[in-house]
């Protein structure tokens, strides 16, 4: 694995586009550029640290930046906590970049169970959305069993929560799956796997009325799921 420590890069701290020139492509057109004279620089990555909203994560997206590093602290500015995105200029920057893009995904359930628990589920599943698609993990028979189970049954969470934990992560990578199922929906199945909140706490943030409510509403969301991968594999 590369360590970031040995590589060389540029980060852009501020970019702006007077607001009767926006939406018009300029702002990726000068991270382009930037890219490209960074690259004749001979440096190996171009990074940017932001607060992590919706518009400015999929602007950053669209320039060719992958999503590394949430922060637990909220930036000064916008009030939101701070991602870090990057994308890689050389060999080993693009290697680095690919495998901390990759360990965001796969560290997520540790991560938002832990330091990450505290941040809006669905800014997590936004996130998760814009990631590159992530290989679903095998499932043997008995796991599949469980997951459909909770899904279509009435198979206690807690009892299939590792497998769950597990499938997630990658499942809400899928495009068929961004693309089927709600973005509330997503965010509610992070909430209530992956960062393990509180039923009173999902409750709020999701407009539920108790426990059975978000337990009926996770099976729902599950079935969404575990229906758009179906449909993706058919011929």
């Amino acid at each position: 694995e590369r360590h970031w420590a040995t590589l060389r890069g540029r980060r852009i701290q501020r970019i702006a586009v007077h607001p009767d020139a926006q939406r018009q492509g300029l702002g990726r057109q000068l991270v382009a550029a930037l890219a490209e004279q960074t690259q004749a620089d001979q440096l190996d990555f171009l990074g940017v640290s932001f607060g992590a909203e919706d518009e400015l994560i999929d602007f950053w997206r669209a320039c060719g930046l992958k999503s590394l590093h949430l922060g637990q602290q909220r930036d000064p500015a916008s009030g939101q906590e701070a991602l870090v995105m990057a994308t890689g200029l050389s060999p080993a920057g693009r290697q680095a970049v690919e495998q901390s893009a990759r360990r965001f995904v796969h560290s997520l359930p540790t991560q938002a169970a832990g330091p990450l628990r505290h941040i809006d589920p669905a800014r997590l599943a936004h996130l998760l959305a814009r990631a590159r698609p992530m290989p679903l993990p095998l499932l043997d028979s008995e796991t599949r069993r469980q997951i459909e189970a909770c899904a279509r049954y009435q198979h206690h969470f807690d009892a299939a929560l590792e497998p769950l934990r597990a499938f997630l992560p990658a499942a809400l990578t899928q495009p068929v799956v961004v693309e089927a199922v709600s973005a509330q929906e997503r965010a509610l199945l992070i909430g209530r796997f992956l960062q393990l909140t509180s039923d009173d706490t999902i409750a709020r943030q999701s407009d539920l009325k108790g426990r059975r409510d978000i337990d009926s509403q996770c099976r729902l969301a599950l079935r969404h799921v575990l229906a758009a991968l179906d449909a993706s594999r058919k011929p």
